[in-house]
């Protein structure tokens, strides 16, 4: 770079297109994108010339349907998740992932649980570091040693 050249800055308060952010808010775990899907849709129908979901879940836009040259832009709008395999007598939820979760990292998250009658909050948890020995704190704790607590005990 040439002398007494200033490099170029990032603008200073970058501000995420709404579309993006509505993708990034809504709740899409893998096979359950219909949250996703919505936004897309809402956003795509308004400007392509036609806009399908087919049976599979995939969204499929089209601009200049008999145009050339023809154009592909192709994503994924699931994400990781978890899935409720046992409530126990407490109410806690014990889960399983959907995806390749790093274990390490699931504990102490706030998540909504989607169900039919609507969203549950909760926070996941582990045993407390204080009832742990120095071995079991070196460790990642196991998909069944984790669960979801909602507040209600």
């Amino acid at each position: 770079m040439p002398k007494n050249t200033k490099p170029k800055s990032a603008p200073r308060n970058p501000i995420a297109p709404v579309f993006l952010k509505e993708l990034l808010q809504a709740r899409s775990p893998s096979g359950y994108e219909e949250e996703a899907r919505e936004v897309v849709r809402k956003r795509m129908e308004s400007v392509a010339d036609s806009f399908i979901v087919d049976a599979l879940g995939s969204c499929h836009a089209t601009l200049g349907e008999k145009g050339s040259p023809t154009l592909m832009l192709a994503g994924h709008i699931d994400e990781l998740g978890l899935i409720i395999k046992h409530v126990n007598e407490k109410g806690f939820l014990y889960f399983d992932a959907i995806g390749g979760h790093d274990r390490a990292m699931i504990s102490g998250r706030r998540v909504d649980i989607m169900t039919r009658k609507g969203i549950i909050r909760g926070v996941t948890g582990k045993r407390a570091i204080h009832l742990m020995t120095p071995e079991d704190r070196r460790k990642v704790p196991e998909m069944h040693q984790m669960w979801i607590d909602r507040g209600e005990g």
